[in-house]
């Protein structure tokens, strides 16, 4: 089982109230399935693996949970989780298309129950939050919006709220909430958004192995399975994010080494 407590440094930035987009998400799962596979080559049909499928999920939420989210909890708007979450059909999910119907049906259960109620976020919120960007470059599309409007909803009590994605262009709209200090949304409400933070996927799982104790060779299917993804639509990135996914290759693959390393010291 992969630990599910809290994690023992204090200062993890890892550390908050979490909202997680769809393609953190996705990626989860996607490397859960590849992990499985690996893991148990006698497991030879998708029926074989699937319950252990279900299983190691769960285990990867319930880590997130309890070593990372201050009220062990995960959230996500109603908008992505049931226009983009439970809509996979549309989405370019290698390993989770290998599944029918009827299996993919059993994993997004397993995400239903860990966000059993998706917050609900008024379209009249979402059109203040994007009227703060008068710049339509950096201005967020609805579900990012949604989403940013959830953290302010978990930013009430003043605790920090770490908005979790694999968008690089979610950072400057993050940080432009950040720095509002407040904002009103809908019909007057207002809520501070000093504590609002923003954390990418790879940063984040790098961090759960690094600070929280994930063993290695699950960070290393994660990490790749997240790189695999980044790599296929690579000639059509712009230079920056190219730069920064090579970067990231090149982590995945040290952290590897390592793990090898150590499990030669240590055999």
């Amino acid at each position: 089982m992969l630990p599910n407590r809290v994690c023992p440094n204090p200062s993890c930035p890892n550390r908050g109230i979490l909202t997680l987009d769809a393609n953190s998400l996705f990626f989860l799962v996607e490397g859960t399935i590849r992990y499985v596979q690996g893991q148990y080559p006698d497991l030879i049909t998708n029926a074989s693996r699937l319950p252990r499928i279900l299983e190691e999920l769960d285990s990867y939420l319930r880590t997130i949970e309890g070593c990372c989210s201050l009220d062990g909890a995960l959230h996500i708007s109603d908008l992505v989780f049931y226009e983009e979450v439970l809509e996979v059909d549309s989405k370019e999910l290698i390993e989770l298309k290998k599944y029918n119907s009827a299996q993919r049906g059993q994993i997004l259960q397993v995400l239903r129950e860990h966000f059993p109620q998706p917050r609900v976020v008024s379209l009249q919120e979402i059109q203040s939050l994007r009227a703060l960007f008068p710049n339509p470059e950096i201005r967020p599309h609805d579900r990012d919006a949604s989403l940013m409007v959830v953290a302010c909803h978990l930013a009430v009590n003043e605790r920090p709220v770490v908005v979790l994605t694999s968008d690089p262009d979610f950072t400057t709209p993050i940080k432009v909430l950040m720095r509002q200090g407040s904002v009103t949304l809908g019909e007057e409400c207002t809520f501070p958004t000093s504590q609002i933070m923003y954390r990418h996927y790879f940063h984040f799982m790098r961090c759960l192995h690094d600070c929280c104790n994930l063993p290695s060779e699950r960070y290393e299917v994660l990490g790749n399975t997240y790189i695999a993804a980044q790599l296929q639509r690579l000639p059509s990135l712009r230079k920056d994010v190219m730069r920064r996914v090579i970067s990231e290759v090149q982590e995945v693959q040290a952290i590897h080494v390592k793990a090898v390393q150590y499990k030669c010291v240590t055999a």
